[in-house]
């Protein structure tokens, strides 16, 4: 009877820290990109505390915690897809919520706001570069048709450009200006120059008042389509 009780504690013991370690992997794995690291570091955890077990010889309990280490770096991968999904979902609700400010202040004063800025609780989350939090300016000009009263300007990547607009020389952006109910009247694409200092791929969430152009800095691809960020 003792050794069914201590056989049991053993095992409740690592079933409780198997359990700890899977959440803290799915915590750690959504905050930090789902790094491949994060997977070793749980999957070392178990087997450490699995060879005290093993030399008690509770195989069991000690196999288990063996046999977690391996479940963890098999379904880590699905973690680091349900991150990516996420947070690149976040990223462009993110994208359109700062264009909703742009389009917003066009109806309302017939410009473009001088500044947007994001509220403490928002960041450009991106593995290559890390977390932004503000919003860089950059001076892009371009000769974009000047849309009549009523109506919608939108800018972005012009989708046939092979290499970024703000790196190729005379890189297009694409625009549509649509209508109040959100019909299209009109679409096209212009040339832009790259303002003086300006910084390629810095990962950052990057606003041109001049056009109201609000796109991601980034030449690197998102992992759910791998389409590189300036594009959206």
């Amino acid at each position: 009877m003792r050794k069914i009780i201590d056989l049991l504690g053993y095992g409740l013991l690592a079933a409780l820290f198997y359990l700890f370690v899977c959440v803290a992997t799915f915590v750690a794995g959504m905050k930090l990109f789902a790094h491949p690291a994060i997977a070793w570091a749980a999957g070392a955890a178990c087997v450490l505390l699995a060879m005290p077990l093993l030399f008690r010889r509770r195989w069991i309990a000690g196999g288990a915690l063996c046999a977690g280490a391996v479940s963890i770096g098999m379904f880590f991968p699905n973690i680091r897809g349900f991150e990516s999904y996420v947070r690149e979902g976040a990223m462009k609700g993110l994208l359109g919520l700062m264009r909703g400010q742009v389009n917003e202040a066009w109806a309302k004063t017939g410009g473009f706001p001088q500044n947007l800025t994001l509220q403490p609780d928002q960041a450009v989350r991106i593995p290559e570069h890390g977390f932004h939090r503000e919003i860089e300016i950059a001076d892009f000009n371009a000769s974009v048709p000047n849309p009549p009263p009523g109506t919608y300007l939108l800018l972005s990547a012009d989708a046939q450009d092979s290499e970024p607009f703000f790196q190729a020389p005379g890189g297009r952006l694409a625009y549509r200006i649509l209508d109040a109910q959100s019909h299209e009247l009109s679409s096209g694409a212009v040339r832009v120059s790259i303002p003086a200092g300006f910084r390629p791929d810095t990962g950052a969430l990057t606003y041109a008042p001049k056009l109201g152009l609000v796109f991601i800095n980034c030449t690197h691809k998102t992992r759910q389509r791998e389409e590189p960020w300036w594009i959206y």
